[in-house]
Formats: C-alpha cells, sequence, structure tokens
C-alpha cells in the first residue's frame, strides 16, 4: 500500500460519516480543512439537521400553514362582505328611486 494514499485515507465513525473531512454534496469532493464552502466548487456546505432544528422547522411549517389558512379565510369573509354591501347599495337605491317615483307619480 502506498504511502500516499494512507495519508489521505477517509476514515469514517461507527454511523457511516466521515470523521475528518466534509464531504461536498454538490461536486463529490472530500475538504478537510473545516470551511462552510467547497474548497473544489464553492458551493456552501448544508447545516447538519439537529432534532431541535427538525422540530423547529416543522413548528415554522405549521405557522406558515396557519397563516395561510387564516387568510384564505378572510379572503373569503371578505368577499362575502363585499358581496353584502353592494346587495345593500342596490337596494337601498332601489327603495329611493321607488319612493321618489312614487312621490312624482302623486304630485301630477
Amino acid at each position: 500500500m502506498n504511502d500516499e494514499n494512507h495519508s489521505t485515507r477517509m476514515r469514517l465513525d461507527d454511523e457511516g460519516e466521515l470523521r475528518d473531512g466534509i464531504f461536498c454534496n454538490h461536486c463529490g469532493h472530500v475538504n478537510f480543512t473545516p470551511s462552510q464552502t467547497c474548497e473544489a466548487c464553492g458551493n456552501l456546505f448544508p447545516k447538519p439537521f439537529s432534532p431541535l432544528r427538525l422540530r423547529l422547522e416543522a413548528l415554522r411549517r405549521s405557522e406558515e400553514k396557519q397563516k395561510d389558512r387564516t387568510s384564505s379565510q378572510w379572503n373569503e369573509w371578505a368577499a362575502l362582505s363585499r358581496v353584502v354591501v353592494w346587495l345593500y347599495i342596490f337596494i337601498s337605491l332601489a327603495l329611493c328611486l321607488f319612493v321618489v317615483a312614487s312621490d312624482v307619480l302623486r304630485i301630477h
């Protein structure tokens, strides 16, 4: 076995993760220096998912769904209230015209 291959051999932990380096999902390069970007392609490494981060992401998504649901309900109520207001205006104008027309007919 070469000394070169031995020095660049990757060591894995019990879960199959790299002990000494970070694997780039974009280009496949293994980076042995600790950084947030890949040495080969320059792309950012993703943040690791901890149980706390997964829970926070789930809470954020559920809050967004509740906001979407609330806004859609608000839009339905807004549309319904517009229809009611326009009906009220239309009926009021019709009644005013009816009253004016009946008064005009009585004067003559």
